[in-house]
């Protein structure tokens, strides 16, 4: 999963940027990949392992980009002419009395400095699990890639399944190069063929046309078919989405690999498979 440096830089300006209230980007944007994940193998994770640290925005990193005298903030902040990542608060009227008009009620600094050095998140992560049913992912996360979206591969016995997401291709003078044109792209490669293009039904609305299918579930029932793929989840499912994010937040603190199992027990938790 790859996040620009407008949507990934926004994490380490507001309260996601410490780990004790958000969890890091490993649970509280993860969850939903891990989400994915369980429903595609139809399995849940047994054991996991992790690797996280801060590359990008950091205190070195401003330095190197002539931002050591950097404030609090962006608003008044003295290097904010010439800092790309900076949110203009004032500038905007929706963001000015959403949050810069509200400080005084609720203390709330919604531009804080990506390149602080309070920051407690990871914006590089790398997770190996190994679930229930023996099968393996790989997943890699970055919050400053120059586009944003996702690439997944499932490696299988006969080929090799890939499909790949530009959701923007770059981040130019501060706009955003939305992707719309060939967008998803769908790759099958059986072993002794060639890659063959996979033309793969997309939905319309919002979060590539998920949410009207969802509200639809939620709301006006009757008017919906009966779903095919099986999607909808409970609590249980909304629990094993979070549990591969925390299982690898405590091996990046701890150097190990963790049992899912054996960490639940010691929480005195009980889920079924």
């Amino acid at each position: 999963w790859y996040l620009d440096r407008v949507h990934g830089a926004d994490y380490f300006r507001r309260w996601h940027r410490y780990k004790e209230k958000s969890g890091g980007l490993l649970v509280h944007k993860s969850t939903h990949h891990f989400d994915l994940m369980n429903w595609w193998v139809a399995s849940t994770p047994k054991t996991v392992s992790a690797n996280g640290k801060r590359v990008f925005y950091t205190p070195q990193m401003a330095e190197e980009l002539g931002l050591g005298e950097h404030g609090e903030r962006c608003h008044d902040c003295p290097v904010f002419d010439r800092c790309e990542y900076r949110l203009d608060l004032a500038g905007d009227p929706a963001l000015r009395e959403l949050y810069l008009d509200a400080e005084d009620d609720d203390g709330y600094l919604r531009d804080k400095c990506v390149f602080a050095d309070d920051i407690t998140i990871e914006d590089t992560m790398q997770v190996q699990v190994k679930y229930a049913n023996d099968v393996f992912l790989n997943y890699t996360l970055c919050a400053y890639s120059p586009w944003e979206g996702l690439e997944i591969k499932f490696h299988g016995t006969k080929g090799e399944l890939t499909h790949r997401h530009v959701e923007v291709h770059g981040v130019f003078g501060g706009v955003r190069d939305k992707a719309e044109e060939d967008a998803m792209t769908t790759t099958l490669h059986l072993a002794g063929g060639l890659p063959e293009a996979i033309d793969v039904w997309a939905g319309e609305g919002d979060h590539g046309g998920a949410d009207p299918v969802m509200l639809g579930y939620l709301f006006e029932p009757e008017s919906m078919e009966p779903d095919r793929y099986n999607r909808a989840s409970t609590h249980k499912e909304g629990a094993w989405s979070i549990l591969t994010g925390i299982a690898a937040n405590a091996s990046i603190a701890s150097g190990q690999t963790v049992d899912v199992d054996r960490m639940l027990a010691e929480a005195g938790i009980s889920l079924a498979r």
